[in-house]
């Protein structure tokens, strides 16, 4: 007896083997490949961030964290910041429209950038804060516009009908002549950083000074400052 060859039956056995054949390479690439690669990167090191970018401003922080507009206010609002010069106690004083700090060690700018970045994100207030490189560029494209007017003047201004070409100068700030010097751009404006003294010597420690310097004074202590006073009282009532 010949047994017919069921075409329906054959389609549906090999349709029903694609899912399987689909689990099982998913299964064997995740246990031999995806998991293993996965344990070999978490036994890898954390990347160490040097300190000089921690802190970043990013786009999002220039929208979102500049709700303090009152600047006179932030003299109360204080960090104290560990570096790699040591602790910084470190505050905004909008009378000197700078940053103050105490450091018992010369900390780098770039240094002081970084406590300066953490400072005006934890106070949301970073517009005070100012990119050294942002500024610049922005000198940088002053300086390329002003070296192009620069030209276009000296083309205008060029005699007519003459074999050779007389050129006037016209210096216009430091356009052409800080380009031809061929140095880097600076910025024209900068973080303001005053050292005021070392840490301990900050405001909240001195305070501290004075309040123990209060509690230790006795009855003996304090007769012996006011006894000019208490000898001229007696000499009144004599």
């Amino acid at each position: 007896m010949q047994c017919e060859w069921n075409y329906g039956q054959s389609f549906f056995i090999l349709l029903s083997l694609i899912p399987t054949s689909i689990l099982l390479s998913s299964w064997a690439v995740a246990r031999f490949i995806w998991m293993p690669w996965v344990e070999y990167l978490n036994s890898l090191p954390e990347p160490k961030i040097s300190y000089e970018k921690r802190y970043i401003i990013t786009d999002d922080d220039i929208e979102c964290l500049n709700e303090n507009k009152d600047y006179e206010s932030l003299i109360e609002k204080t960090l104290t910041e560990e570096t790699p010069n040591g602790d910084v106690f470190f505050r905004y004083n909008h009378e000197n429209e700078g940053f103050e700090f105490w450091c018992d060690k010369n900390p780098s700018y770039k240094n002081l950038e970084t406590v300066a970045r953490k400072y005006v994100k934890k106070f949301s207030c970073v517009d005070l804060y100012i990119d050294k490189k942002e500024e610049a560029w922005k000198e940088f494209w002053r300086l390329k516009k002003l070296e192009k007017e620069e030209k276009e003047e000296k083309e205008e201004k060029k005699e007519p009908n003459s074999v050779f070409a007389k050129f006037k100068s016209y210096n216009k700030g430091d356009g052409g002549n800080a380009r031809k010097n061929g140095g880097p751009i600076a910025a024209k404006k900068a973080n303001k950083f005053s050292w005021r003294g070392k840490f301990k010597e900050a405001p909240p420690f001195i305070k501290k000074e004075q309040k123990k310097e209060g509690k230790n004074l006795n009855w003996g202590n304090w007769f012996k400052l006011n006894s000019d006073e208490i000898h001229r009282i007696q000499g009144e009532d004599v």
